[in-house]
């Protein structure tokens, strides 16, 4: 009994004793093992042996850890021939590089990295650290080196006219190598290299292929849709330069490019008022713009033509032309003279002049021989009035040349055939003098709307027309 009471007396001593102190880690403190390392308050302790003791050394500050890291390399083809690693320690401290595919792609010491065939580059990074810093853990990075996408495309035009039936088209392949083409439209267009065979009118589809080599990879298939349609035809169209009213038609000078012979084009105006198509002519209506229209719809070979027009003016007629005439009691020159018409009258004293010579247009003779008006005549006898002035520094005689026109049937007053009170007169010089000139007509002349026609007369030797109503 005495012994257990003893036991658990020490036991409870050394439960209520405080717990014993570690040993103390500090320069020639007591260690227990030499070679033993500790690190504290940023100090590395050795244990060492000093005389019989194992004591802890000065210390040495601690290296700090560092890691590498770096970002991932997407594939890239070979035809970059270089790219960058973008890698760094935590440290700061310069990353060695070195490639463990050579063959493939090698480092330097900047981290470049250049391309040297296809396969897979892989890179291991290190850093061996220094005084404060421990070594990093070694990083390896690895890529592909691929083969060089290319595309496959074509510069022509998507429409083709079906006037040859063998053409050259261009494709391409953005690696240079060639390309493979064949027709998904057969009966519409076969090929054969660059030759394009067409066959009939719509869609002629073209599909590219190129298999790539060892430096490319495939292309992706490309397709493209030619239209072959009939050939355009364009018209060339002769300037109409303006023109008077006057000249009444104008000639329409226009041709189709179309190798067709059987192309005839048709001719249209916009401006009916001003100018109408009469057999391929112009003939000219009123002044105004006139514009006319040249247009071929196409045929069984050819497309319609783009449509030509122009726009020309139809000036007005010159005063003293037949579609504009002299009005009576106006002045019109010559070079010698200047001339005024002034009123007409159907009113002739027929029995009058007919007795003075049975000769005269209209005039027959009775059983007497005396000259008499003719009962039977077709024609009848009008009077002109007109003021004849002289020019000249000379005294000169009147003398007029003209005809009576209507509805383009001319008929010439002839002083020889009826009588006359003007013509012969002697007009002194910058005189002037005023009569009547006879002209027989044929009575179903409608005095009105008669003109008179003067052959080259004025200043600029035009013909001049004077009207008569």
């Amino acid at each position: 009994m005495k012994r257990v009471a003893i036991l658990i007396v020490a036991a409870l001593f050394v439960a209520q004793s405080p717990a014993m102190a570690a040993p103390k880690v500090a320069a020639g403190a007591t260690c227990s093992k030499v070679g033993l390392t500790q690190v504290v308050s940023g100090k590395k302790f050795t244990c060492i042996k000093s005389g019989k003791k194992t004591v802890w050394d000065k210390g040495v500050a601690a290296k700090k850890s560092q890691t590498i890291t770096a970002d991932a390399v997407a594939d890239v083809e070979i035809s970059e021939e270089s790219v960058s690693a973008s890698v760094k320690a935590s440290s700061g401290l310069t990353v060695q590089a070195s490639s463990s595919t050579p063959l493939v792609c090698q480092v330097d010491s900047a981290l470049a990295v250049a391309l040297k065939k296809i396969g897979k580059c892989t890179l291991t990074f290190t850093q061996p650290g220094n005084a404060s810093f421990n070594a990093a853990s070694p990083v390896t990075l690895s890529f592909n080196v691929t083969k060089i996408a290319q595309e496959i495309s074509t510069g022509d035009e998507a429409e083709i006219e079906f006037l040859e039936k063998t053409q050259t088209i261009t494709w391409e392949a953005s690696s240079g190598l060639e390309v493979k083409l064949t027709s998904s439209t057969p009966s519409t267009c076969t090929v054969q290299g660059d030759t394009l065979t067409l066959l009939a009118l719509g869609s002629c589809e073209i599909q590219g292929n190129q298999a790539g080599n060892e430096e490319y990879l495939p292309a992706a298939a490309y397709s493209f849709k030619y239209q072959i349609i009939k050939p355009k035809q364009e018209i060339d169209f002769t300037q109409i330069d303006n023109v008077s009213v006057e000249e009444e038609y104008v000639d329409l000078e226009a041709s189709s490019d179309a190798a067709d012979e059987n192309i005839t084009l048709i001719f249209t105006t916009s401006t009916p008022n001003v100018c109408v198509i009469e057999e391929n002519r112009l003939r000219l209506v009123a002044p105004g713009d006139c514009t006319v229209l040249a247009n071929h719809p196409g045929n069984a070979i050819y497309g319609p033509a783009v449509e030509a027009s122009q726009t020309f003016t139809v000036l007005p007629a010159r005063v003293g032309s037949s579609s504009n005439p002299v009005a009576p009691g106006v002045a019109i020159k010559s070079e010698a003279s200047e001339i005024t018409f002034i009123s007409y009258t159907e009113k002739v004293d027929m029995a009058s002049i007919c007795r003075k010579n049975a000769d005269i247009e209209g005039c027959t003779q009775d059983k007497n021989s005396r000259g008499i008006p003719d009962p039977d005549a077709e024609t009848k006898i009008v009077g002109l009035l007109f003021e004849y002035k002289n020019l000249g520094t000379d005294a000169i005689e009147v003398e007029l040349y003209f005809s009576a026109v209507f509805e383009e049937e001319f008929i010439d007053a002839d002083p020889s055939v009826v009588p006359t009170d003007l013509i012969g007169k002697k007009v002194l010089a910058n005189g002037s003098e005023k009569g009547y000139v006879y002209i027989s007509v044929p009575d179903y002349f409608e005095m009105k709307d008669v003109l008179l026609y003067f052959e080259a007369f004025d200043v600029d030797s035009n013909d001049v027309y004077i009207a008569v109503g």
